[in-house]
C-alpha cells in the first residue's frame, strides 16, 4: 500500500500563518499600495515575537518581528505572509534584515509579483546566504488576503467590480430621474463596505451631473488610517469646471477622466487626459494603464446606465454585484440598468457563472464572475 507523502509543513506552522494572516488583515485599508503583510520570528515551534505592516511608510512586518525579538533573534526562525522585499523603497529590503539578523531558516506563503521583487527573487538571494527557504503555505488564503494587490501586478491593470441597484425589472431611475434609495439600507450599508475596500470608485460625467452623488464612505467602515478610495469621474463636463459638486467636499482625491484639452481651472485634484477609442468611449486600456501605473489597484463602477454599458461592452469588468429590491417601476422608459448594443441573440448574451446570493432585508443581491472575451476563462 503506497504511504501518503509527509506534510512539507508541521502543525505549528501552519497554525502559525493562520494566525499571520488574521493578524495582516486587522490593516485592511492602511497600507496601500503596499500590500498586508504579518511576521513572526520563533524557535522550535515557540514564537518570539511577531510583526506586523501597519502603514504606508512605516516598517514592514519582518524587521518588526526581528526588532521584537532583540536578542533571541540569531538562529531562529522567520515566517512571512508574504515574500520578503528585496528593494530600496520607502524603507530597506526586508531580505538584508533577514540575513544581518542571523536568521536560519524564511517560510513565505506566497511570491509578492510586483516587478521591484521579481528583478531579484528573494530565494535566490535568502539561499545564497546560506538560509533554507521554503514556501507555499496556506498560499491560497494570502492570495485572497492581498487579491485586488496581487491581481493588479499580475496584470498590469485593476481588478473591477461592476455595482448597481435596481428595481425588479431591472431600472435603476424613474423616467423623471428620480433614483435615490431603491435599495435597502442594508444593501446601503454593504455597498459603503465595498467602498472601503477598493482603490477607486468610478463614475460617468452624467451621473455627477444629474444625482450629485458623495461617493464616501460612511456606516463607520473608514477607520482613521485607512486610506479613502479616489472618487473618479469619466467623460467630458463643462469648460473650467466651477461647479461645488459634492464630492469636493470629501477631501478624498478626486479625477476627472476627460478626452479634452484640461480646463484651465478645476476643483479636480487631478486631470487625465485619455483619447476616445471606438464607439465614441475613452480608450480602457490606457485608462486602466494609468489607474496602475497610479497604484489604483482596484475599481468599483458605481453608474450610471452609460457607464455599466460601456465597461461591460469593452469587456473589462471581472466581477459584478447586482442588488435587486422588491420593487416594480413598470415604466417603459424607466432608466435601464445596462443597454448592451452588442447583443444582437441569445448566444450573446452576458452571462455571469460561479454566483452567490445574499438577502439584505428584502433585497437579494447577486453576484458572479465575467468571462474574458478571448479566453472565455473567468475573470477572478
Amino acid at each position: 500500500m503506497k504511504q501518503p507523502m509527509p506534510s512539507k509543513f508541521s502543525e505549528f506552522e501552519e497554525a502559525l500563518m493562520k494566525e499571520l494572516l488574521k493578524r495582516a488583515a486587522q490593516f485592511k485599508g492602511c497600507t496601500h499600495p503596499n500590500p498586508l503583510v504579518a511576521a513572526a520570528v520563533y524557535y522550535e515551534n515557540e514564537v518570539i515575537s511577531y510583526g506586523v505592516h501597519r502603514m504606508k511608510g512605516d516598517i514592514h512586518a519582518e524587521v518588526d518581528a526581528i526588532q521584537g525579538a532583540q536578542d533571541q533573534v540569531y538562529g531562529a526562525s522567520i515566517m512571512v505572509t508574504l515574500e520578503p522585499c528585496t528593494h530600496t523603497g520607502a524603507t530597506p529590503p526586508c531580505v538584508t534584515a533577514i540575513i544581518n539578523a542571523g536568521i536560519k531558516e524564511v517560510i513565505f506563503a506566497i511570491e509578492d509579483p510586483c516587478h521591484l521583487v521579481r528583478e531579484k527573487s528573494a530565494r535566490k538571494i535568502l539561499e545564497d546566504n546560506g538560509i533554507t527557504v521554503r514556501s507555499g503555505l496556506c498560499k491560497e488564503e494570502a492570495y485572497q488576503l492581498n487579491h485586488d494587490y496581487m491581481y493588479a501586478h499580475q496584470n498590469k491593470r485593476p481588478y473591477i467590480v461592476l455595482k448597481a441597484g435596481m428595481s425588479l425589472d431591472g431600472k435603476i431611475a424613474l423616467s423623471s430621474g428620480e433614483s435615490c434609495y431603491i435599495t435597502s439600507e442594508s444593501s446601503r450599508k454593504k455597498v459603503h463596505e465595498m467602498r472601503s475596500e477598493t482603490c477607486g470608485i468610478v463614475i460617468g460625467s452624467g451621473t455627477l451631473e444629474t444625482d450629485n452623488p458623495q461617493l464616501t464612505v460612511r456606516h463607520g467602515y473608514l477607520e482613521n488610517n485607512q486610506i479613502p478610495p479616489a472618487l473618479i469621474v469619466i467623460g467630458n463636463l463643462p469648460t473650467d469646471d466651477k461647479k461645488s459638486y459634492t464630492i469636493f467636499e470629501s477631501g478624498y482625491r478626486t479625477i476627472l477622466v476627460t478626452s479634452e484639452k484640461k480646463p484651465k481651472e478645476s476643483s479636480f485634484s487631478e486631470i487625465w487626459e485619455i483619447p476616445k477609442a471606438t464607439h465614441n468611449t475613452i480608450n480602457w486600456e490606457l485608462f486602466l494603464k494609468k489607474c496602475y501605473d497610479n497604484h489604483i489597484y482596484s475599481l468599483l463602477i458605481e453608474g450610471g446606465a452609460d457607464t455599466f454599458s460601456r465597461c461591460l461592452e469593452s469587456g473589462i469588468v471581472n466581477k459584478c454585484s447586482f442588488f435587486i429590491a422588491p420593487k416594480l417601476f413598470g415604466q417603459s422608459d424607466a432608466k435601464s440598468v445596462v443597454e448592451l448594443a452588442s447583443i444582437k441573440t441569445l448566444k450573446d448574451v452576458l452571462t455571469l457563472d460561479n454566483i452567490s446570493i445574499k438577502q439584505y432585508e428584502n433585497d437579494v443581491c447577486i453576484t458572479g464572475f465575467c468571462r474574458a472575451k478571448k479566453s472565455d476563462t473567468l475573470l477572478k
